[in-house]
């Protein structure tokens, strides 16, 4: 039996990601809350409307949803967001 030894390929190197067109999410919810100026705080739902509206984040509102709901998250870690409403894991949460 005869080997034959095909060289392998080589990896291709990784494309470098494009900018977004739109700002960090964090940056549009800060602008999205000052917007708003509801008292009590404003609603993910509020905010979601917001960004899809003002920002070109894309037509896909689960996509968007998911974005917004773990920089909301990841700003009440941080301490750059304050919830005052709900649990977190209600959907009835204003930031």
């Amino acid at each position: 039996m005869s080997d034959v030894n095909t060289p392998k390929k080589k990896a291709s190197a990784a494309k470098p990601k494009k900018p977004a067109n739109h700002p960090k999410y964090s940056d549009m919810i800060k602008a999205a809350l000052t917007a708003l100026k509801e008292r009590g705080g404003s609603s993910r739902q509020a905010i979601l409307k917001y960004i899809a509206k003002n920002y070109n984040v894309g037509h896909d509102e689960k996509v968007i949803n998911q974005h917004l709901k773990m920089s909301l998250r990841a700003g009440v870690k941080n301490g750059s967001l304050k919830q005052s409403k709900g649990s977190g894991a209600s959907g009835s949460s204003s930031w």
